[in-house]
């Protein structure tokens, strides 16, 4: 289970620990705010954790009714499409809802192997900088999806006020409909709106806090891979004294070996459990991005719901930040096996040589995240599927040309 406290004298000392628990302090009160702080492991459900249940219910329900209303009743399939834009955040938090409960366990694996990792600070000059470089990054986006979630939700809160005092037309910020509240009503309208503050309100919250948990565990394995980078080095400067003074025994040779191996297991095990908990997330979530984009970009060409404009950089924002952590997992792994390669084996003893060999093996085989096993998760995928996102808007596009 992941650690909790840190004593005095090393919170002092080691200024990057003490920041990234922090950072994790950070991530877990928006996770409480939303009822699921799953990092802890004396996690239990509380009303919080209930009430999100029940708005995603809400927003699932309410958009099939929204559909049915307009669709079936009304005759305008694009109360289809504008339901498209904003639900599949409903099925993105029901997902991550789902499997950050379901496997919170491997999240504490993890953890555990990201306090070992900072935990490096102390040995030495180079891994305090190479900590310090990689700390500074996750911390940026971090900070930035934080500024990019605060300006989506404010939009889409203001937006329709500034809509009517410019237009007097009526705007609803969320685009689904709930039985018993009219929005043709100066009460209903109200009310509706007050539960789409609400929804929009503890989705962004909650959203920022599951994707960022995503991106903190996800980048836990470039960390440790530079950690690994640094081991190898004071290996290194030790073959040298093995090799030209005789200083350093064969047995320290082989110590250092097996704690090398180690952690190279540990940077496996990180990747194993973020598949684990990450696979179906992935999956729902790239799914549910490209359907959102696609039917935002055919309302915005079309004019049909002008808030659009405000949803789509949310939408494709978090697509892009998916597809470039699966990028960043792939070069990562990469890197990993030029770093085993490059490093002086051959003049290794024997047996430590068969070991390095087993590790470049390893890594030559070490699999990224994947969107549902069908495609890499990298930027190639984004750029292939944002083509077919293009093709079939130009498809819907023309086939309204026609019916006109």
């Amino acid at each position: 289970m992941a650690k909790e406290d840190l004593s005095p004298d090393r919170e002092e000392s080691e200024t990057i620990y003490k920041e990234f628990k922090k950072l994790r302090k950070t991530l877990d009160a928006c996770a409480r705010f939303v009822g699921y702080e799953v990092t802890i492991p004396t996690f239990k459900m509380n009303w919080r954790s209930y009430a999100i249940i029940a708005i995603s219910v809400v927003f699932v329900m309410g958009s099939f009714y929204t559909i049915y209303e307009g669709l079936f009743i009304g005759g305008d399939w694009m109360v289809l499409l504008q339901c498209t834009c904003q639900a599949g955040a409903a099925f993105q938090s029901i997902a991550k809802i789902i499997f950050y409960i379901k496997d919170r366990r491997f999240l504490w694996e993890i953890l555990d192997i990201l306090d070992a990792t900072y935990e490096h600070e102390r040995c030495g000059e180079h891994y305090k900088r190479c900590l310090q470089e990689d700390f500074q990054l996750i911390k940026l986006w971090m900070k930035g999806f934080g500024i990019l979630y605060c300006i989506v939700v404010l939009l889409c809160v203001l937006f329709p006020l500034i809509y009517y005092i410019l237009y007097k037309k009526k705007l609803l910020m969320m685009t689904f409909l709930v039985p018993g509240m009219n929005p043709d009503t100066t009460y209903g309208y109200s009310l509706l709106t007050s539960f789409h503050f609400g929804c929009m309100v503890c989705g962004g919250v909650g959203n920022y806090a599951a994707d960022m948990y995503l991106l903190f565990f996800i980048s836990s394995a470039p960390v440790s891979k530079n950690i690994l980078r640094c081991k190898l080095h004071d290996l290194d400067v030790k073959l040298d004294a093995f090799k030209s003074h005789n200083q350093i025994s064969s047995q320290e040779i082989r110590e250092d070996m097996v704690k090398i191996v180690t952690w190279h297991q540990k940077y496996l095990r990180v990747l194993e459990c973020s598949e684990r908990v990450f696979f179906v997330i992935i999956f729902v979530e790239i799914v549910a991005c490209c359907v959102s984009n696609l039917s935002l970009l055919y309302c915005i060409l079309r004019g049909d719901w002008p808030s659009a404009k405000v949803y789509i950089f949310y939408s494709i924002s978090t697509f892009m930040m998916y597809c470039t952590l699966g990028t960043i997992v792939d070069n990562s792994n990469l890197d990993f096996m030029d770093i085993v390669y490059n490093f002086r084996w051959y003049d290794l003893p024997l047996s430590e040589q068969r070991i390095m060999l087993f590790m470049l093996r390893r890594s030559q085989a070490t699999s990224g995240l994947s969107v549902g096993k069908m495609m890499p998760l990298n930027m190639q995928t984004a750029l292939q599927l944002s083509k077919s996102t293009y093709t079939v808007l130009m498809i819907l596009l023309r086939g309204k040309e026609t019916v006109d």
